[in-house]
């Protein structure tokens, strides 16, 4: 003979007899205030960091200040730090400069040729 399971009834935790219809109720009113909870409390902290917090600040520098320390003592991280300070240069600080010293070779009368080619109205350069 098998066993069947009885039918008719309202499904129980066999722990302590509570239907578990409310227990799926009571995990749902509990992950809703749990939201609202976060949400109140991300929009209070995106309040207080758009007014820039003294605490967020502190927090921020202090983590600069052992980031740049333990980026001192790599050897590894110097050295790349050192191939981004040549592309900055490359990219910024060397067109600035080397636009400045034709400045200072050709004067200021020539320098305007060497920096802007003449255009036609229609964008098209003009070949003489």
């Amino acid at each position: 003979m098998a066993h069947r399971p009885m039918s008719g009834g309202i499904e129980t935790r066999i722990s302590d007899g509570r239907p578990l219809e409310l227990d799926a109720i009571d995990r749902r009113v509990d992950a809703q205030i749990r939201h609202e909870n976060a949400v109140r409390e991300s929009l209070t902290l995106a309040a207080e960091l758009q007014n820039s917090s003294p605490t967020f600040r502190s927090v921020v520098n202090a983590i600069r200040n052992r980031l740049n320390k333990i980026a001192s003592d790599d050897a590894i991280i110097q050295a790349h730090l050192s191939v981004l300070v040549d592309y900055r240069d490359k990219l910024e600080l060397l067109p600035r400069l080397t636009e400045k010293h034709i400045r200072q070779v050709t004067g200021p009368s020539l320098s305007a040729f060497i920096e802007e080619p003449e255009v036609a109205p229609e964008g098209i350069p003009i070949m003489e």
